[in-house]
């Protein structure tokens, strides 16, 4: 049972103090989350782990629901036995909203970015594909996992890959590759390139 709480939490549950402490744990936080053995209020008693992070849904008197990040400690009695459970509260409602809406915008993103019929494909500094189009996979014939943090000569199965990955390019054939040229000066100087054109020779090609 809940034995005390203070105004915060009184206010956040929507019931009087004296409602409140008369109420079960589990009547009042509906779902416990862990990354390790604690999930129920039951667990909280038997592991006993102050530092690991746990995370609280609370249902208010209304039905209304508040994230908490719960930092626990497990009181003891002069027998060294589990006797209380002191648990100090933070409301992340917000963070949640915020993250939630994050997810949301990035899947959107997702979806525009996958729905753009030409190739598209974000690069690191480092020359590396962070991230393709569907398009660009169909189009290269590869999945995901052939392509993402692979530099774009290794991703486009161009046979100087290895000397793509220089900058400035040390190989002859990258010196002069209009690709290599635009993404460098897009990388180096933040120079938008448009309308360029090259042909990439891919490995296997004889000319």
């Amino acid at each position: 049972d809940i034995v005390d709480a203070n105004p915060r939490l009184v206010e956040l549950s929507g019931y009087t103090f004296d409602d409140l402490v008369s109420r079960k744990f589990e009547d009042v936080f509906k779902t416990i989350q862990s990354p390790g053995k604690i999930q129920t209020f039951t667990d909280l008693i038997e592991y006993g782990i102050k530092r690991e992070p746990v995370e609280a849904v609370l249902e208010n008197k209304s039905g209304q629901k508040r994230f908490l990040d719960i930092s626990i400690s497990v009181l003891k009695n002069q027998y060294g036995l589990p006797q209380t459970i002191l648990a100090v509260m933070r409301d992340v409602t917000r963070r949640k909203e915020i993250e939630q809406a994050l997810i949301q915008q990035a899947e959107e993103l997702q979806k525009v970015f996958d729905a753009v019929p030409t190739i598209l494909f974000v690069v690191d500094n480092h020359q590396c594909i962070r991230r393709i189009n569907r398009s660009g996979l169909a189009t290269l014939n590869k999945n995901q996992q052939d392509v993402l943090g692979r530099s774009i000569g290794e991703a486009l199965s161009c046979r100087h890959c290895e000397q793509c990955r220089e900058m400035p390019p040390v190989y002859e054939a990258c010196s002069h590759c209009g690709l290599v040229k635009a993404l460098h000066r897009c990388l180096s100087d933040g120079e938008t390139v448009l309308g360029g054109e090259e042909a990439i020779y891919q490995s296997g090609d004889k000319s």
